[in-house]
């Protein structure tokens, strides 16, 4: 009985013992199928994250290479605007310095021309309206209603030829055609230009002043300039624009989409899940065996702890980066808007300076200019109010030593307080960090934006987003000496041509005029001697010596017309007076002018009332023209009324548009009211500069 009861009892242990085990077994069999399926599900929730990241960063990344070509766009369009005549070198030397700097190069500018005006037009251009074929070939364009001609093309490639009839390229022609191209710049469907993939940017704009400026400019953007400036993986990433693939080409199905509107377009960002790491791939495997040892198990477990914590950090992270990209990109946009409006460079160094001192949370930002002699001038500057740096022109290179590295490495530097001799300057001022770049302006170094730090900041980034404000600088700069050099050619013009009329004048004066004067009299008194026998001949000699009497009054009368004698022996004021006595329409004057004024000035002022008063007698019936002019030590304004018909419009070629150009070339301004019954007016203001001219 006793053995067995104790075999009973051992039985019952070693049943007990066994099902411990099973259920040991079991249930870490259990927790090894939970931690793998776990763990894989981790796994993969990550890279789907990242790639929901990577859609978000790309999507913004994008949209802002969109908004620079824009921005580049109206800018092109603006300065076009501002052309007084359009012309196929100035076009091409405006695409080249401000869409050209962003690496679209190839641009046209296109008209709607009706089909009765296509002889007129071709000789206007000075070329056949054409066709472009699908074997590369230019045929001449058939007959048809109307035509989408190239008037002006940068010729970068052989495809753009002016007068190539652009309305059998269907991309372009349906963005042309699109009634918002009217009002902004958009962007046409997936095209081709010379074989290359690629959309249009397309706006309407005007080239020049006055009638017949109207059209559209269209720069082509490649599919291939879009992948260069993103930098992305073709086969993890991919650009769709209304649903037709740009750019990438992804190996397997997106993990994430982005899209926005831009450019009245919708743009898809999509992004493949990256490859699994080799780890990525082992460690559920690792999981499931984690038996083999509990603290392998437990490892893994804070691993996947550890690394779900750094995915949050990351997202946070991306969202800050995110954030950054969003105020870097608009900093960029609102100077680029300025430089776009075409405002003086000064506002546009001051935009600059401030934009970078917030975006980059710097204690000091400025711009500087490198002077001939050697020194440096700050042209715009910014500094925490604790500072007292002392920025100011003319310091010399070696005093702004950043500016001095910039430009003996011709590139981008960096100083810190504790370089030496060289970060003395930023120990003195309590500064740590300073970063400059240089701004070249059509491949000359003109100057430096500089930022610095009391506390040293992510240099790399500093000197990447410093970087791209300086294309906005150059492109402001450059566009600003232009539009000096121009008012300069043409104030050159207008004086070569008065000095012309004047030395013109004083011939006729000095010697046409004086040998008349002396015929006529020679004429006279042989007439005196001629014996009253020949009466017929002393009649004949007499008519000769008044027609030629005649002729002289006519001279004299051109003479003024060139230029007035008046004007230069007696000044304005008794110029205007002889004016007004000689119009064919009464004439209240009300002039004064303390003495003499810069001869250009005189000339410009004379003619305008002189065009004034000749158009009040002959077209505007008129019954009296009010004069008013005052001069002071810094500016001329007249003021000229009649209480004629109106209806006058200085844009159809009248002698208005002439005087116009010539008050412009003199950095002045004209105003011009002329409604129709109401009479017209001219509001001119001259900006006088007595450098030059004798002191009173």
């Amino acid at each position: 009985m006793r053995h067995d009861a104790s075999s009973l009892l051992q039985y019952s242990w070693i049943r007990s013992a066994a099902s411990v085990r099973l259920a040991l077994i079991a249930l870490i069999a259990l927790v090894s199928v939970a931690g793998y399926v776990v763990t894989r599900d981790t796994i993969q929730g990550d890279r789907k994250q990242a790639a929901a990241r990577e859609a978000q960063i790309e999507s913004a990344r994008t949209q802002a290479l969109l908004d620079r070509a824009r921005a580049y766009v109206v800018g092109l369009g603006n300065v076009l605007g501002d052309e007084p005549v359009p012309s196929q070198r100035r076009f091409v030397e405006l695409v080249g310095s401000t869409a050209g700097s962003a690496g679209l190069a190839d641009a046209l500018w296109v008209q709607n021309v009706p089909g009765a005006d296509r002889s007129a037009y071709e000789r206007s251009i000075g070329a056949p309206i054409e066709r472009l074929t699908a074997s590369g070939r230019f045929v001449a364009a058939p007959p048809q209603a109307s035509y989408l001609a190239a008037t002006f093309t940068s010729r970068t490639r052989p495809q753009l030829r002016r007068g190539v009839d652009v309305s059998t390229w269907p991309a372009l022609a349906t963005a042309i055609r699109d009634p918002a191209t009217v009002l902004a710049v958009t962007a046409s469907a997936l095209g081709s230009l010379g074989g290359e993939p690629g959309l249009y940017l397309v706006t309407g704009a005007r080239f020049g002043r006055g009638a017949h400026t109207a059209g559209y400019l269209a720069v082509f953007v490649s599919r291939g300039w879009l992948r260069l400036s993103l930098e992305a993986d073709p086969q993890q990433v991919a650009i769709s624009s209304d649903g037709r693939q740009l750019e990438g080409q992804l190996d397997r199905a997106p993990a994430a989409v982005a899209s926005f509107d831009a450019l009245a377009r919708t743009w898809r960002i999509e992004v493949a899940t990256a490859p699994a790491s080799g780890l990525q791939s082992l460690l559920p495997w690792l999981v499931l065996a984690w038996p083999l040892t509990a603290s392998l198990v437990a490892l893994l477990v804070g691993n996947a702890v550890v690394r779900r914590r750094r995915a949050e950090r990351e997202v946070e992270s991306s969202r800050d980066a995110l954030q950054v990209l969003a105020d870097e990109q608009a900093a960029l946009q609102r100077v680029a808007t300025l430089v776009a409006r075409g405002v003086s460079s000064d506002e546009v160094f001051r935009a600059v300076v401030g934009e970078m001192r917030m975006l980059l949370a710097a204690d000091v930002t400025a711009l500087e200019r490198y002077e001939p002699d050697e020194s440096v001038t700050v042209v715009a500057a910014e500094q925490a109010r604790e500072l007292e740096l002392p920025l100011r022109a003319g310091m010399t290179v070696e005093d702004a030593s950043i500016a001095e590295v910039v430009k003996r490495r011709g590139g981008a530097a960096r100083i810190d307080a504790d370089d030496g001799d060289r970060g003395s300057s930023l120990r003195k001022y309590g500064l740590g960090t300073a970063v400059g770049a240089p701004i070249l302006v059509e491949g000359r170094l003109w100057g430096v934006i500089v930022a610095a730090w009391r506390r040293r900041p992510d240099v790399p980034a500093s000197e990447q987003r410093i970087a791209q404000f300086t294309e906005l600088v150059a492109t402001a700069i450059a566009n600003a000496q232009s539009q000096a050099e121009l008012i300069a050619s043409r104030a050159r013009v207008v004086a070569a041509g008065d000095e012309t009329r004047r030395r013109i004048e004083r011939d006729l004066h000095d010697g046409t005029q004086q040998r008349l004067v002396s015929l006529a009299l020679g004429l006279r008194a042989a007439e005196t001697k001629i014996p009253p026998e020949l009466g017929d001949v002393r009649a004949e000699l007499s008519q000769t010596a008044a027609g030629l009497a005649a002729a002289l009054a006519d001279l004299q009368e051109i003479s003024r017309g060139i230029h007035p004698g008046v004007l230069s022996n007696g000044g304005l004021e008794v110029a205007l007076k002889s004016l007004a006595r000689r119009a064919g329409v009464p004439v209240v004057l009300d002039v004064h002018v303390p003495g003499r004024l810069p001869p250009s000035i005189e000339v410009a002022a004379y003619y305008v009332v002189s065009e004034a008063l000749t158009n009040a007698a002959k077209h505007a019936d008129a019954s009296v023209v009010e004069v008013e002019l005052r001069a002071g030590d810094e500016l001329l304004e007249l003021l000229i009324r009649d209480d004629g018909v109106g209806g006058a419009d200085p844009d159809r070629g009248s002698g208005l548009l002439g005087l116009r150009d010539r008050i412009e070339a003199l950095g002045g301004a004209i105003e011009i009211s002329s409604r129709r019954g109401r009479g017209t007016s001219l509001a001119i203001n001259i900006p006088i500069d007595r450098s030059g001219m004798p002191a009173r």
